[in-house]
């Protein structure tokens, strides 16, 4: 799946699907150009240790023929050292500038988050967080502890400047896939982000809450609702103490 997230408002696209077979890729979607449905195709080929390219096509047809509209070819900069300091951006919040870094996590969670009383604790896992966009949005990664640790998934942070709002998104491990986003702002150094999402097999609304921000904590609240938001039951905290400087 190859999701492109669009830096003017933070929105995530619609997955390109696909894959690769004897060293050309193929990714397929359906998207609105000019307000009619077309069938959008990427082709990675010419793939070396050095360059590679990419071609763009569109088909309005059901995929019987394609018009080629962009091509771009890639070629591996000599020297590879990251840059020092990404650009800032200048219409970026710093709502989110205090997860940077690295944070061991300590988890509470209901056994079964509908209607369960009994509550686990578990210890070990890491939370990574990189700046992207120069500050509009930020890439977390959840290690499990093992031998070898596994990635557990990957958080996605990105702001839009005209609605002032974060979309928060999950990206699973497992299926690869990426989850609906929860939406919200900070307001007093606290976030709340809300979504609808399938909990158990049960349709519900979701709320995470940022509280209790410090350099070297922070504290999520995980909480659902059958009744429209009237009441919130929690499900999931979970309490982050930074392990090495950003």
């Amino acid at each position: 799946r190859i999701h492109w997230a669009n830096s003017r408002d933070g929105v995530l696209g619609p997955a390109m699907v696909g894959g690769f077979s004897g060293g050309r890729g193929e990714f397929y979607d359906q998207e609105d150009f000019d307000g009619r449905p077309i069938f959008v195709r990427f082709i990675f080929s010419d793939i070396a240790a050095r360059s590679f390219k990419i071609e763009q096509a569109f088909s309005d047809d059901g995929g019987k023929s394609w018009e080629t509209n962009w091509i771009t070819t890639f070629t591996k900069d000599a020297d590879q050292t990251p840059p020092r300091s990404a650009p800032n951006a200048t219409n970026a919040p710093h709502d989110f500038a205090f997860e940077v870094g690295t944070w061991t996590m300590h988890r509470r969670s209901l056994k079964d988050p509908l209607g369960g009383t009994e509550w686990t604790e578990s210890d070990g896992a890491t939370h990574i967080v990189h700046p992207v966009w120069g500050g509009r949005a930020a890439l977390g990664e959840l290690v499990r502890p093992g031998s070898p640790p596994q990635f557990a998934g990957s958080l996605l942070h990105t702001y839009d400047p005209q609605a002032k709002r974060w979309r928060l998104y999950w990206i699973d491990r497992e299926s690869g896939r990426v989850g609906a986003p929860m939406t919200g702002t900070f307001e007093k150094a606290n976030g709340e982000f809300y979504s609808q999402e399938d909990v158990r097999g049960v349709t519900a609304l979701v709320r995470v809450r940022y509280t209790d921000i410090t350099p070297t904590s922070f504290r999520t609240e995980q909480a659902w609702s059958l009744d429209g938001g009237r009441t919130w039951t929690p499900y999931a905290i979970d309490t982050f103490t930074r392990a090495s400087s950003p």
